[in-house]
């Protein structure tokens, strides 16, 4: 490889890695936020799943990123792996 195109490659790895700990930062904020409605779930007798929504959200989701060049198939497996943590939090199993 070229230095070049290994400058670029370090570069674009670089923005990554800053994408990567963004992501990071709002999932810690949205586990935060999970907590919370945990709480009032449990305070409410409220059951923690709620499907109706899952399937909402994903849908909405699966528009907004066919527009960003993301599949379907990526959104669904993200919020299925999100909506299962936030499940477990919720639940009190953190």
């Amino acid at each position: 490889m070229n230095t070049n195109a290994s400058a670029t490659l370090v570069r674009l790895r670089h923005e990554i890695d800053a994408v990567d700990r963004r992501l990071l930062m709002l999932m810690a904020k949205r586990q935060k936020l999970v907590l919370e409605v945990g709480k009032q779930k449990r305070t409410n007798g409220i059951p923690v799943t709620d499907i109706g929504r899952e399937q909402v959200i994903i849908s909405v989701l699966q528009k907004q990123g066919r527009i960003l060049g993301l599949t379907d198939a990526f959104i669904r497996g993200l919020m299925t792996i999100i909506f299962k943590e936030s499940k477990r939090v919720q639940k009190g199993k953190i």
